[in-house]
């Protein structure tokens, strides 16, 4: 056993912060208490936790299994009636199209409004945590909101979406992935991103469900436009700068 504490600690100066974490996991799983056969099956147990030499391969290895892991779950995703209920909605609603999420599920959902302003849809994005200090106010009778949040259970977003129901707020539309997801009592139209397991050595870092996040409404967004009419004069208009708003600035001229 000392032996293999003093390997650790020569590993220290390269690798101080991924040897608090594995010693941290050996502890907790009772590494300590079994008696290694050989120093094989010591570096093979190094290599279960991305510290062996091979740091390249493993580097690469790690970035084929995130894309892989993103792609395959956004091909996973169910395309149900749900997507199509939930671009009529935003067609028919007479009031605004708001958007809401917390942490990176509201980088998605800002992102979400903004791509639709700019494809012919006027939407604003309400951070939750502002909601409760007074951005609430933003919500009027028979505005719809798209909420997203993979738990479901972000306290924000259920607090936001349960005041706004005092100020008339109407169709909710709910993007989430937990079946126990809180968000679906509050939600008239549930869009499934099916069950994620994150790519990331902790299984913690939301990347493959940001990514699903990020295509649903990609594809809600460019469905809506297209159910729209939304031409390329059109599109110019509201999107006039950069490489794009010159691009389409030639059906203006």
């Amino acid at each position: 056993m000392t032996f293999y504490r003093e390997v650790i600690i020569l590993k220290v100066d390269c690798y101080f912060y991924e040897m608090v974490w594995v010693c941290s996991l050996i502890a907790t799983t009772s590494i300590w208490g079994q008696s290694y056969s050989s120093l094989r099956q010591y570096n093979s147990t190094l290599k279960q936790f991305n510290l062996n030499n091979g740091r390249a391969m493993e580097i690469l290895e790690r970035i084929r299994y995130v894309m892989n892991a993103e792609a395959r779950a956004i091909q996973s995703v169910e395309i149900t009636d749900a997507f199509e209920k939930a671009v009529r909605v935003l067609i028919c609603h007479r009031g605004k199209v708001l958007t809401t999420g917390m942490g990176k599920a509201g980088l998605i959902a800002e992102k979400f409004a903004k791509t639709l302003c700019s494809t012919g849809t006027s939407a604003v994005y309400v951070h939750p945590g502002e909601a409760a200090h007074g951005d609430l106010g933003v919500v009027a009778e028979e505005d719809c909101i798209v909420a997203f949040s993979t738990s479901g259970k972000t306290r924000e977003v259920i607090e936001m979406l349960e005041f706004g129901m005092h100020l008339g707020l109407g169709r909710v539309i709910g993007i989430t992935s937990h079946p126990e997801s809180e968000l679906r009592r509050y939600c008239d139209i549930i869009i499934e991103m099916g069950q994620i397991q994150e790519p990331c050595p902790l299984l913690l870092t939301p990347s493959a469900s940001v990514a699903v996040m990020s295509a649903i409404s990609d594809a809600i967004t460019l469905a809506l436009m297209e159910q729209k009419g939304i031409t390329r004069q059109q599109y110019g208009v509201r999107h006039h700068g950069g490489y794009l708003g010159r691009i389409a600035r030639l059906d203006n001229e």
